[in-house]
């Protein structure tokens, strides 16, 4: 009788006190996950519906770019959770791609608050341009100030110290990088030209004014959780839809050089397009070399992630790229290999984006496009054109692969 007497003292207390039963907890908590689970169906299928897939291969995408966003989703929603300890992450791997993420890039980047005080340190690596910006990156993105490595004032060794926030401490000499009152991410990139013999830095971000740590869990906290990931991945998953169902009904294979650039670094140059070609079909770019410290060319699927630029050649900068006897540049894009070292290499699909970067760029010639059959390239180019061979091919992705493990390694 004392232990029954105990028991409901003991039910009493708890209940007393907002106590939640076991089976009160687990129907709560599979309605939390079913009205996450719905709101991710309602905004994939929304998704889908609104795509316009022509080939097979773009459909065979499809629902994995939606897994790979809500796998970005989450990892955003946790990384801004958790800003009293900020993180620099690498992201646009193998996966995690959107936007038409750079082949020559590393990107890292670590949530931030505007009124907290930071310091990234580290060495520098090789690359050709490593930048720092603040971003802002919520229901829409938007560039601020950046600072590149020959602002840096690195010391013999490398090694380097940079100051961040809203405003610069009184007693820091150093290199300032300025936050603005909506900066909510650091964003760090470093492009890569002569990928066998680049490598890249180490950085390391620390806060330096106070943050205190998120209290412990409660229910109310992880469903607002949940419902900002379901929210984020319904902003993100379709985020650029309306500029790739822009460029392939304007821009089928052509170029255009775009204006008032406000994605990515200010002395850029950007220009897209889309290449549709049948199976028997090529389309040659031709231009003048830009006046740039290196320019590169990739491409895209219907999802605008990047093409297969590791063990295939979705992509050609100015350091792998021949120039040819006349000063002109050519490219072709191809499902088929063409034999030519230019090759823009498609992956398997017949259409795609198109994307290029003059970096460091003091002038920015329109690129041309030509669409021909490919038993008619030959006579279109030069007769010194480079050509390269099933092997030349194996090496050259034998370096791909080398410089991608080196960086993206931890």
């Amino acid at each position: 009788m004392r232990r029954i007497a105990l028991l409901v003292l003991a039910l009493t207390v708890a209940n007393s006190t907002g106590a939640q039963s076991p089976d009160s907890n687990t129907s709560r908590i599979i309605e939390e996950w079913t009205a996450f689970t719905s709101a991710l169906q309602q905004a994939g299928t929304q998704i889908l519906e609104q795509s316009s897939t022509r080939d097979d291969i773009d459909a065979a995408e499809a629902n994995l770019y939606l897994v790979q966003q809500l796998s970005a989703a989450i990892a955003q929603e946790f990384d801004e959770y958790r800003i009293d300890t900020p993180l620099l992450r690498v992201g646009a791997t193998t996966i995690h791609k959107w936007g038409l993420d750079s082949s020559e890039a590393k990107y890292q980047g670590a949530a931030i608050e505007s009124s907290g005080l930071y310091r990234l340190s580290g060495t520098l690596g090789s690359a050709q341009i490593t930048s720092i910006q603040s971003v802002m990156s919520a229901d829409t993105f938007k560039s601020y100030a950046s600072i590149d490595q020959t602002q840096l004032q690195t010391n013999a060794s490398g090694e380097f110290e940079l100051v961040i926030g809203l405003s610069k401490p009184e007693d820091w000499q150093g290199p300032f990088l300025q936050l603005q009152p909506t900066s909510n991410r650091l964003l760090i990139r470093e492009y890569f030209g002569d990928w066998p013999n680049e490598a890249p830095s180490t950085f390391l971000l620390e806060r330096l004014d106070t943050a205190h740590p998120p209290p412990p869990m409660t229910m109310e906290k992880s469903a607002e959780l949940m419902q900002a990931i379901a929210k984020r991945f319904e902003r993100r998953a379709p985020f650029w839809n309306g500029w790739v169902q822009n460029s392939r009904s304007q821009l089928k294979n052509q170029l255009r050089l775009l204006v008032g650039n406000q994605q990515g670094l200010s002395n850029n140059a950007y220009g897209d397009g889309w290449f549709d070609i049948a199976d028997d079909e090529a389309l040659l770019i031709e231009l003048e070399p830009p006046k740039a410290q290196m320019w590169s060319f990739q491409l895209g699927n219907y999802w605008w992630e990047s093409i297969e630029y590791i063990t295939g050649f979705g992509s050609i900068n100015s350091f792998q790229a021949h120039t040819d006897s006349d000063g002109m540049i050519r490219l072709v894009i191809a499902k088929q290999d063409p034999g030519i070292l230019n090759w823009l290499d498609t992956g398997g699909h017949n259409e795609g984006s198109v994307m290029y970067r003059f970096q460091n760029t003091t002038s920015s010639p329109t690129p041309t496009a030509t669409l021909v059959k490919l038993d008619e390239l030959t006579a279109l180019l030069p007769a010194d054109t480079a050509l390269a061979t099933a092997q030349d091919r194996e090496q050259a992705r034998t370096k791909r692969r080398q410089h991608i493990q080196r960086r993206w390694a931890p």
